[in-house]
């Protein structure tokens, strides 16, 4: 398992080679750590995920390895040792809305890498866009940020730790039993600041210097059923990693955060999304034509914040994972 360097010959480029801008192109920050070590008896499983801000390390209880996350120089469990410390029937099989596709959140994708360093580790070389970003999770006003599939929390957690004020949100599954034991692995035993009122209602932490909130959220339900007219409105950023590699998930996820634009017209939706598709069009796995063109549908705007190559076991060619910013309109970039 390995990220695929830049120079590394790459593969064809897809019809919408906008993508592929060499500009923004994106290496791992130096500074950056992460990596897997066996756990046993975890609060959610044998496979424990660390990762850093520049202030602070968290870690995640997960029930699978990393998937394309990983370099070479660092620490992974390998698939033997996870099979000897992993029950091999799945304990959440049977829960209600319960998924192959929520099977995948107790484990960490390639995307939610490439969001952390290019959001939380700046490079001279980033483009003006994403410096944006950079620069607003930094500010003194807390940046409300609403994570859709948040699987183990590591987005989340580590936007809090930067000062955000985040509400992490996923199937009633993945929240009782993967965000919420990891919120509670990485809070601050004394808060600096007051609880956000508008996270109040939620299973909320401290973390770092900002606020970690929890609650289930199904993309296929009415979102004003689902959360409180507060925690609907003013919202900064919508984020979601690795959710829609199914071709079944897409319509579902633009259309939750289509309800949350409606009640947060401000907000930006940030998501990853790690090719799979084989330069076609494909029956069971979204292809990067078909999030442009199910994006371009709805009349939204959509740019390319950075990219990066990675390669995962059993893949015979590396394959671009991007970092995509979608907006109501040109208007409200």
């Amino acid at each position: 398992m390995e990220n695929a360097s830049r120079n590394l010959e790459s593969p064809s480029e897809p019809k919408n080679s906008f993508l592929l801008d060499d500009t923004k192109y994106r290496p791992s920050p130096q500074a950056f750590q992460c990596g897997e070590i066996l756990e046993e008896a975890g609060e959610v499983g044998s496979v424990v995920f660390f990762s850093t801000t520049p202030n602070h390390r968290l870690e995640f209880s997960c029930r699978g390895r990393s998937v394309g996350v990983l370099n070479d120089q660092e620490p992974v469990v390998s698939n033997e040792e996870l099979e000897e410390a992993t029950a091999a029937v799945d304990p959440f099989f049977f829960d209600k809305g319960y998924t192959l596709a929520g099977r995948t959140g107790f484990q960490i994708w390639a995307g939610a890498r490439l969001v952390l360093e290019s959001l939380i580790w700046p490079l001279d070389q980033d483009p003006p866009r994403l410096v944006h970003w950079q620069r607003r999770l930094q500010e003194t006003a807390p940046c409300r940020i609403i994570e859709l599939g948040s699987g183990v929390g590591l987005l989340g957690a580590s936007f809090a730790a930067q000062g955000g004020e985040v509400l992490a949100t996923d199937l009633p599954t993945l929240v009782e039993n993967a965000i919420y034991p990891n919120q509670q692995r990485n809070k601050n035993n004394a808060p600096s600041s007051p609880c956000p009122e508008w996270l109040a209602a939620s299973s909320t932490v401290p973390i770092g210097s900002g606020w970690l909130g929890s609650t289930a959220l199904d993309w296929t339900k009415p979102v004003q059923e689902q959360l409180s007219e507060i925690q609907r409105h003013n919202l900064d950023l919508i984020v979601a990693s690795d959710c829609v590699w199914l071709v079944s998930m897409l319509d579902a996820l633009l259309d939750t955060v289509a309800s949350l634009f409606h009640f947060s017209p401000n907000a930006t939706f940030l998501m990853s999304f790690q090719r799979r598709d084989v330069r076609k069009e494909s029956a069971l796995f979204t292809t990067v034509d078909g999030i442009l063109s199910a994006v371009r549908c709805r009349g939204w705007a959509l740019d390319c914040l950075s990219w990066k190559y990675v390669k995962v076991d059993g893949d015979e060619e590396k394959k671009e994972v991007f970092l995509l910013e979608i907006r109501r309109d040109e208007s409200s970039s």
